[in-house]
C-alpha cells in the first residue's frame, strides 16, 4: 500500500475510536439521568416519596369590640328677652345674649326665694336656712339660724330637729346675715370671726346699696353750698 493510503487509513480509524468514546460517554450520562428520574432497573418508574403532614390549623380571628355610644348634643335655647330664658333656678341670672339664652350664678349670699324666708345663694345654688329645724321640710345637715343667737352671729346645722352650732366648715357657716359683714372660718380650730365688708362692696344681699364702714348705704354727707347775700345756706348731703 502506498504511504498516502496508510496515513488516511490511520486517521479514519482514529476518528472512529473518538466517536465510539463519545457515544459511550453519552450513553452513560443518559442511563444515569434515567435512574435519577426514578426508573428502576426493570424500567418501571419508582414510586415517589410520601408527602409531608398537613399544614397547621389557622388561628381564629379576634372579635371586634362594641362601638361607643355617641353623647347627646347640647340644647340651645333661643330668646327675645331674658324672660324667655327662665330656668326656674333662684340663684342664676337669666340672660338673653344675641338671641341665645345664657345663665350666670348670682353673687354668694344673694337672697333666694324659699319657704324659709332667709335662704341665700352659694356657688349658684340656693342654700336653705331654717329659723327652726322642727319646721316641715327641714333635714339633718341643712343650715339654720340658732336661737338664742350665738356670739358672733353665725349659722348652725340641723341635727334631729335642733339647730346645733359646731365647728365651722366654710365661711358660709360664719355668715351673720348682716348686709356689710363678712364671715371668716378659721379651719385650724373651726371658729368664726366677723369683719366689715370692704368699702364700696355691694351690700349682702345685694339691694342696690354699697357698704361703708360696715353699714349698708351709709356715706359721708356732702358739704352744703354757701348761701347767697340774703339766702340761707344749702343743706348738707345725706
Amino acid at each position: 500500500m502506498s504511504p498516502y493510503v496508510i496515513v488516511h487509513t490511520c486517521l479514519w480509524q482514529r476518528r472512529m475510536m473518538t466517536k465510539m468514546r463519545w457515544f459511550t460517554v453519552i450513553a452513560f450520562l443518559t442511563s444515569s439521568l434515567l435512574l435519577s428520574l426514578g426508573c428502576s432497573s426493570d424500567g418501571s418508574p419508582e414510586s415517589g416519596g410520601s408527602g409531608g403532614s398537613a399544614g397547621g390549623t389557622g388561628g381564629s380571628g379576634a372579635v371586634g369590640g362594641e362601638g361607643g355610644t355617641a353623647g347627646a348634643g347640647g340644647t340651645v335655647r333661643m330668646c327675645v328677652n331674658p324672660r324667655d330664658c327662665s330656668d326656674g333656678e333662684p340663684c342664676t341670672q337669666d340672660l338673653c345674649i344675641d338671641r341665645v339664652c345664657a345663665y350666670e350664678p348670682l353673687p354668694d349670699y344673694s337672697v333666694c326665694g324659699s319657704e324659709t324666708g332667709i335662704s341665700a345663694c352659694l356657688d349658684g345654688a340656693c342654700q336653705l336656712i331654717w329659723t327652726s329645724c322642727d319646721q316641715a321640710g327641714a333635714q339633718d345637715g341643712d343650715f339654720c339660724r340658732p336661737s338664742p343667737a350665738t356670739d358672733p352671729l353665725r349659722l348652725g346645722r340641723c341635727d334631729a330637729g335642733i339647730c346645733v352650732v359646731g365647728p365651722c366648715e366654710s365661711s358660709f357657716d360664719c355668715w351673720s346675715g348682716e348686709a356689710c359683714e363678712v364671715g371668716i372660718c378659721d379651719a385650724s380650730d373651726g371658729t368664726c370671726s366677723l369683719e366689715n365688708a370692704p368699702n364700696g362692696q355691694a351690700c349682702i344681699p345685694p339691694a342696690g346699696g354699697q357698704c361703708f364702714d360696715g353699714v349698708c348705704g351709709a356715706g359721708a354727707g356732702g358739704s352744703g353750698g354757701q348761701g347767697g347775700t340774703s339766702g340761707a345756706g344749702g343743706a348738707g348731703g345725706a
